[in-house]
């Protein structure tokens, strides 16, 4: 089935194992770029890991305590910038997992992706 999620980023709290898990390898399948949260750092490596061996697409691990907005909005600041890095550079994304990459990065290309991204997410919801 197609639902229409190709190249759409998706993002799941709580996805190291069970419901969110299997929530993001679906959405995975389908296309979407997945974004998944846990508290615990390896698990949540682990997880994105075999989301990727297991052919279901492209999954991006990120550590937070969805109980916190201020890590709420690092965890999405992190998948935006992760997936503007993808696409503007072809990079693997296993680059994205180092925090310091992004925020070190110099390139024009790269900022004004951010706020390009920015832009049509918050015209998007209003």
């Amino acid at each position: 089935m197609d639902l229409g999620l190709n190249g759409k980023v998706a993002m799941v709290a709580g996805a190291s194992k069970g419901l969110g898990f299997s929530v993001a390898s679906a959405l995975a399948q389908e296309g979407a770029l997945v974004s998944i949260v846990s508290r615990d750092s390896a698990a949540i490596t682990a997880a994105a890991h075999r989301i990727e061996e297991f052919g279901a697409g492209t999954a991006f691990g990120f550590t937070a305590d969805v109980r916190s907005a201020q890590e709420i909005a690092q965890w999405h600041r992190a998948t935006v910038v992760c997936y503007i890095l993808l696409r503007l550079s072809d990079l693997k994304l296993t680059a994205c997992l180092n925090p310091k990459f992004a925020r070190n990065s110099g390139s024009t290309a790269w900022k004004r992706g951010i706020k390009q991204h920015e832009f049509n997410v918050i015209s998007r919801t209003r």
